[in-house]
C-alpha cells in the first residue's frame, strides 16, 4: 500500500514538470536569445542604436535573378523580435544568400551570408539607414524602343524597365551597400551589360546613359562613289565603323547581265577602295 501511495506522488510530481518542459520551446517571433538551434541568426539596430523591433528580414539566394511574374524572389521572410533578433530556423539550400532588412522607410542589406546544413551561425550585426534611389537612362544602338531593356540587380528583388522612350529608369527603396547590375533586352542581337555600382544612404546615384550595342555590323554610312567615265574606274568611300565588330570588307560589283561577283576584301581600317577593273 506504501509502494502504491509513493508511485502516486512521484507520478504527480513529474508530470507537470514534463508538461513544462513542452512549453518552453523557443519560436522566430518569441523573445528568447538562445539561437544555437536557428541556421542563422542575427541582430537589426535603427540608425540611433536601438533594437528595430518587427523589421522584415529576407533571405534571396546571392544569384538570383528578379523578372516580372515572380510571386516573390525570397527564401525566407522573418520578423524581428523585441531586441531586433531574427532566427532562420528553416533549412534553405547551402549556399550564399542576400539578407534585406526594412522597417518603414528604413533598409539595410547584407551581402553574401553563407548559409550550411550546421545551426548556429550568426550573420552581421545590421543598421538600418534610410533608403536611396538608383536611376539612369538605357539606350539600344540604332533606332530601336528603349523600352524593351531590362535593369535587374543580382540577388534581388529589384527589377525595372524605362519609363519612357528615352530610356530613362529609376529603381527607388534601395538600401546602402554594393550592388550588381545586369542591362539586357529581349533581343538577342544586342550584348548585356553587367556592372557594378554602390548605393549611400539617403543619396540618389546616377549612372548616366548605358548603351546596348548591337552584336552585329551595322551597314556603312557616308557611301561615296566617283566614276571616271574617261579611264573606266570608279572610287569607293565611305565614314568609318566600329571596327571592334568586323574584320574587313568584302567589295562587290554588279555587272550590267546581273551578275554580282566579289572583287575585293580589303582590312576593316580601310574606308575605300578604287576599282580599276574595265567595267563593260
Amino acid at each position: 500500500m506504501m509502494k502504491k501511495y509513493l508511485y502516486q506522488i512521484l507520478l504527480s510530481i513529474l508530470l507537470p514538470l514534463i508538461f513544462i518542459s513542452c512549453g518552453n520551446d523557443n519560436t522566430i517571433a518569441g523573445g528568447s536569445s538562445e539561437t544555437g538551434n536557428a541556421f542563422v541568426s542575427g541582430y537589426v539596430y535603427n540608425t540611433d542604436g536601438s533594437p528595430a523591433v518587427n523589421a522584415t528580414v529576407r533571405f534571396i539566394p546571392s544569384g538570383y535573378l528578379p523578372k516580372a511574374g515572380d510571386a516573390n524572389g525570397y527564401t525566407a521572410e522573418l520578423k524581428t523580435d523585441k531586441n531586433g533578433l531574427y532566427q532562420l530556423r528553416t533549412q534553405c539550400a547551402p549556399g550564399y544568400y542576400s539578407i534585406f532588412s526594412t522597417l518603414n522607410t528604413t533598409a539595410g542589406y547584407l551581402d553574401s551570408v553563407s548559409i550550411t546544413k550546421e545551426t548556429g551561425r550568426s550573420a552581421p550585426t545590421t543598421t538600418l539607414k534610410p533608403s536611396s534611389t538608383f536611376s539612369g537612362k538605357v539606350r539600344l544602338e540604332g533606332n530601336y524602343d528603349n523600352r524593351s531593356v531590362f535593369i535587374v540587380i543580382h540577388g534581388s528583388e529589384f527589377f525595372t524597365t524605362p519609363s519612357d522612350t528615352s530610356g530613362t529608369f529609376t529603381i527607388a527603396n534601395m538600401p546602402e551597400g554594393q550592388y550588381s547590375v545586369r542591362f539586357f533586352t529581349t533581343n538577342d542581337n544586342f550584348e548585356i551589360i553587367d556592372t557594378s555600382f554602390s548605393i549611400i544612404s539617403g543619396q540618389q546615384f546616377d549612372a548616366g546613359t548605358i548603351v546596348l550595342k548591337t552584336k552585329i555590323a551595322q551597314p556603312v554610312s557616308g557611301f561615296h562613289v566617283t566614276y571616271d567615265s574617261l579611264k573606266q574606274f570608279c572610287d569607293l568611300s565611305w565614314s568609318g565603323c566600329d571596327t571592334s565588330r568586323i574584320t574587313g570588307y568584302t567589295i562587290y560589283r554588279v555587272r550590267s547581265g546581273g551578275t554580282i561577283e566579289a572583287i575585293a576584301q580589303i582590312n576593316e581600317k580601310v574606308n575605300s577602295y578604287s576599282d580599276i577593273l574595265p567595267i563593260p
